[in-house]
């Protein structure tokens, strides 16, 4: 049974079909490119072969872009609508470098450091303004730290929660491979709580303070962590939680658009930002 009722089924069938036409037209862009390619092997002073290959590949990559882009503004954002009538979906950038950085969980705007945002969601789950984002942050540095120039530091979902108080002191539950490179000096609170010591570390100015804030977290984050089966992080500062998952989308592009988009890959991609909506909710107070 589809969890899409009929008049959404037929406006995301339409633009199914139209991205997968327009899909075929540009695979057929390639056959002029894969018949002049032996030619341009064997004549390889043909300058107008080169020309004509490199008109054809550059064609098909633009108009692809532009139909994903397309799936993307359409699709999408309908999709979102229809998981929370709060969500609005876009592509532009809807936090900066310098707020990311406030968690203090990674470099987030260094001289040297790439900050780019793929997708974007904002809304409201039970109460709070919340903003989901793929993002990326890589070093573009060579040094002791980074073996090569690119280096990802992050790559996953990173989620903002703002509250209507703002935390006392700032507080951060971190997986044990983050720890040792924190470079802030936070005491270790220690949690009465084994399952949630062998993956975490809590870290704090106020350990009491940090005790009663984490309380209705821990036991919800050991839970949620084995869900996703993710790496994990969390920071309270100010009147935000900033949430860190590693290797986790909004958008799985690779298999959306592999062999072309059905009503299938759609109604997946629905079941997807829905358990991102329930995990929130779940992990809130």
């Amino acid at each position: 049974m589809s969890i899409l009722n009929e008049e959404d089924r037929i406006k995301v069938n339409e633009l199914i079909e139209e991205y997968n036409k327009g899909q075929n037209k540009n695979y057929k862009l390639l056959i002029p490119v894969l018949v002049l390619l032996p030619f341009l092997l064997i004549q390889w002073i043909n300058v107008l072969v080169f020309i004509a290959m490199c008109f054809f590949v550059y064609k098909y990559s633009k108009n692809v872009s532009s139909l994903k882009n397309q799936v993307k503004n359409d699709v999408f954002a309908g999709i979102v609508k229809y998981v929370n009538a709060s969500f609005e979906y876009t592509t532009d950038s809807i936090v900066t470098p310098q707020e990311a950085d406030k968690a203090r969980l990674y470099d987030c705007c260094g001289p040297n450091v790439n900050f780019h945002i793929e997708n974007s969601i904002s809304g409201i789950i039970k109460n709070n303004h919340v903003r989901i984002i793929d993002l990326y942050i890589g070093s573009n540095m060579r040094g002791e730290k980074y073996e090569r120039s690119g280096h990802r530091i992050f790559k996953g979902m990173f989620i903002i929660i703002d509250f209507e108080e703002s935390f006392k002191s700032q507080i951060k539950i971190a997986q044990k491979y983050l720890y040792k490179d924190m470079d802030v000096c936070k005491q270790k609170v220690d949690i009465e709580n084994t399952e949630f010591e062998k993956i975490f570390i809590m870290l704090s100015d106020d350990k009491i303070y940090a005790k009663e804030v984490s309380s209705t977290y821990v036991e919800k984050l050991g839970q949620l962590s084995k869900k996703l089966n993710k790496k994990m992080n969390l920071s309270f500062v100010e009147n935000k939680l900033y949430i860190a998952i590693d290797d986790m989308s909004i958008i799985n592009y690779a298999e959306l658009f592999r062999s072309g988009m059905n009503m299938q890959k759609v109604e997946g991609t629905i079941e997807h930002i829905k358990n991102i909506e329930s995990s929130i909710d779940y992990l809130l107070p």
